[in-house]
């Protein structure tokens, strides 16, 4: 596909690579005895598409959980949960997830709580996150295994939902769900594997034949050595269907410098896996109220969001990252963290080639200066006369990757829209 639009007959590929593109003739030219011929019966054949910014683990692991997507009601949340346990006969005493639900469209209007929980299982410690990822909801009988029912937590960053007999209601917001994920049992290399997998075989039907990931993200699945491990392992075993660069999410000093010890670098690996950028992950989402904004929430004046990290934390991230050969990228939700797109800037000037990005901007300062696009745009209730919303577009989310379109729907891929400045990028519609 080139800016002509050139239509061509044949394709020639040596070593898994396309080296010819045009006539039968010149395709039987240049590859005289191929070892293998398809014949496409005049249908026509695309480019295999490219993901920028998804949770491949993630996702492969959520078709495990109990599906909560399409749930209308918190009624319907706790009918899906239970309907899950019974499917997969999973006993008492076993940890229950689920991912999905969104009580902005719930006739309840407020979040599930443990109390809702409650009502599937009081044997089975259940956790259900939310369709952001940025919040999740637990049932009595996990406060009580993780001793967070009588000892509820004060996290620095994040929020704990108390409820007026001094106990959690079962809710935590941003990364105050760390509380819960940390402590879950860990999936292990072999787990890590198999859920990589799963998620590979959806993608290669979708069309999708490489990508962007953040997978060091499910602490819950193990460490990012085991996560590298995994992906090491397939990628030796030739298990790999789809070309994979792995973002690095190290949120703290000590696990970068760890990572670094690897010896690591952007571009590292082989054609099937490749080490990817350095990830920072600034604020929370829109849907919790944690995106950091300039003006407060329209629905809660109190409420403006909240930077996870300060300015000078993730500038001495960003730098060592950036001198030890790690391109950078952040996920940027609301309008408050921009400082994080002038620190990527500022460094994606210099003269290494590197490059520098962010993800998920909901709320581009360019669009806001836009009263045209504004005004056309779904306003999203929650945000002030003026804001619009350009996140989370499409209603169905791929099972927890950032994605936020329902595979086989590609034409949505098409609709990505990315603006360079130079090595610089900015994201508008993450998929």
């Amino acid at each position: 596909m080139d800016s002509a639009r050139t239509v061509a007959e044949a394709i020639g590929m040596e070593d898994g690579i396309i080296t010819v593109v045009g006539s039968n003739e010149e395709v039987k030219a240049r590859i005289a005895q191929p070892d293998r011929a398809i014949d496409l019966e005049g249908k026509a054949m695309l480019p295999g598409f490219f993901d920028g910014h998804m949770h491949l683990l993630s996702y492969g692991y959520s078709k495990s959980m109990a599906y909560l997507d399409g749930c209308k009601s918190i009624e319907d949340l706790v009918q899906s949960v239970n309907d899950h346990i019974l499917e997969h006969e999973l006993p008492a005493g076993t940890w229950v997830e689920g991912r999905g639900w969104n009580e902005e469209a719930y006739p309840e209007k407020r979040l599930p709580n443990r109390h809702d929980l409650d009502r599937v299982s009081a044997d089975h410690m259940i956790v259900l996150g939310r369709s952001c990822s940025f919040s999740c909801v637990v049932n009595t009988r996990t406060l009580r295994e993780l001793d967070l029912y009588d000892n509820p937590p004060r996290p620095e960053s994040g929020m704990v939902e108390m409820g007026s007999d001094g106990h959690p209601t079962g809710i935590f917001v941003g990364e105050a769900t760390h509380l819960i994920y940390s402590r879950m049992p860990r999936l292990g290399v072999a787990g890590i594997k198999k859920s990589i997998l799963t998620a590979c075989r959806d993608y290669v039907k979708a069309g999708i034949t490489s990508v962007d990931t953040d997978d060091f993200e499910l602490t819950r699945a193990g460490t990012f050595r085991e996560i590298l491990q995994a992906f090491f392992e397939l990628d030796a075993e030739e298990n790999l269907p789809i070309r994979i660069r792995e973002m690095l999410f190290l949120p703290t000093r000590e696990l970068l410098e760890d990572f670094l010890t690897l010896g690591y670098k952007t571009g590292d690996g082989s054609p099937f896996f490749r080490i990817g950028s350095f990830k920072m992950l600034t604020d929370g989402s829109l849907g919790t109220r944690q995106a950091a904004l300039m003006e407060p929430y329209a629905d809660d004046p109190l409420a403006m969001g909240a930077v996870i990290q300060s300015q000078a934390e993730l500038s001495v991230l960003m730098r060592r990252a950036f001198e030890s050969g790690l391109d950078l990228v952040g996920d940027g939700m609301g309008d408050r963290d921009l400082y994080v797109a002038e620190g990527l800037r500022t460094l994606g000037e210099g003269e290494s080639g590197q490059g520098s990005a962010i993800l998920h901007r909901s709320l581009p300062d360019y669009y806001r200066r836009d009263h045209r696009r504004i005004q056309a745009a779904e306003s999203d209730g929650r945000l002030r006369t003026g804001f619009c919303r350009f996140r989370y577009r499409y209603r169905r989310r791929a099972g927890g990757c950032s994605s936020g379109v329902p595979f086989l729907q590609l034409e949505a891929l098409l609709r990505a829209r990315r603006n360079r400045h130079g090595r610089f990028r900015q994201s508008c519609g993450t998929l």
